[in-house]
């Protein structure tokens, strides 16, 4: 992410947008943050397209599937109502003053008034999943798909799960790119090679980069001198990895243990299960700087 958006930030149309998007936010999250109340409100329904530029058209069905399967995941991470979230029961004693962060929005893949002349298949009333589109024309974003949540799915080489913009653009056609291993779960596309790939095969990694896109850092930053700005995610040095036990690692301040089992970690998709109550205040304070950006009436059913 710190690469990316470094590259990203060298373009001056980029920098602008996200400096004024980034000046926006800071009031509203000090607001947010002196005003639990500030973000209620209906929930907010996030329009989504997924794109597969190496997928193959005869496994449209497998991949449309997939591409489900990560919104499950997205809609139960980001609402703590994942399977897994009663783990928390047995860490939080290790977290005096953690809780649980339950976000108000629901991801739905887009069904209708699709984008013209882009991808023959993709049909009206079929969800907004590109098969063989050459999305950005090779590059991250794509203007054609302004006002959706974008996926981008396709070979970012090995070593690298994925990645997205700290505080993506809506309207620029911004994505969360995803390698072909790391989107969505259970057995995945091999025609199109498009495989979930343990131990990131739950779908935890995009949780992860969406995160960013919505605003949220690391819970690290590689010194304790930085963290993430947020009182509820003790301040640690580094990432953590694998499956550590709850507890184990020690954080900056004497007496305080890392929260590896939060998705702005690293560790394994099987070991990671929630966001605090303050990150989820991140989250919904940048949709609601963004929200306008986001297309309606693309959706079978708009709430």
């Amino acid at each position: 992410m710190v690469e990316y958006m470094n590259q990203q930030l060298q373009d001056p149309e980029f920098a602008r947008e996200y400096q004024e998007t980034q000046t926006r936010f800071r009031a509203a999250l000090a607001q947010s943050l002196n005003n639990s109340n500030s973000n209620r409100r209906a929930t907010l329904i996030i329009p989504v397209a997924v794109h597969y530029p190496s997928g193959l058209e005869a496994d449209r069905a497998c991949l449309e599937a997939l591409a489900q399967s990560q919104i499950d995941i997205l809609n139960a991470d980001y609402t703590a109502t994942n399977t897994d979230a009663n783990l928390w029961s047995a860490a939080s004693s290790f977290y005096p003053g953690t809780n649980h962060g339950i976000a108000d929005i629901e991801f739905r893949i887009a069904t209708k008034n699709h984008p013209a002349n882009l991808d023959a298949e993709l049909l009206e009333g079929n969800p907004a999943v590109t098969i063989g589109y050459n999305f950005g024309n090779g590059s991250d974003q794509d203007t054609n798909w302004s006002g959706y949540m974008n996926f981008l799915v396709k070979d970012i080489g090995s070593g690298l799960l994925g990645y997205s913009p700290l505080g993506g653009s809506i309207s620029g056609g911004h994505t969360v790119v995803m390698n072909l291993g790391a989107f969505g779960s259970g057995p995945g596309c091999s025609g199109s090679s498009i495989v979930p790939s343990a131990p990131f095969n739950l779908g935890r990694t995009v949780t992860h980069e969406l995160g960013h896109f919505f605003n949220l850092d690391h819970t690290f930053s590689g010194a304790c001198s930085s963290d993430d700005g947020l009182s509820d995610t003790p301040n640690i040095l580094g990432s953590n990895y694998n499956c550590p036990s709850n507890g184990s690692v020690n954080g900056c301040v004497s007496g305080e243990k890392a929260l590896t089992m939060n998705y702005m970690d690293y560790v394994d998709d099987a070991c990671m299960f929630m966001f605090t109550e303050g990150q989820i205040t991140v989250t919904e304070t940048y949709l609601a700087i963004i929200e306008a950006d986001f297309k309606t009436n693309v959706l079978s059913v708009q709430s």
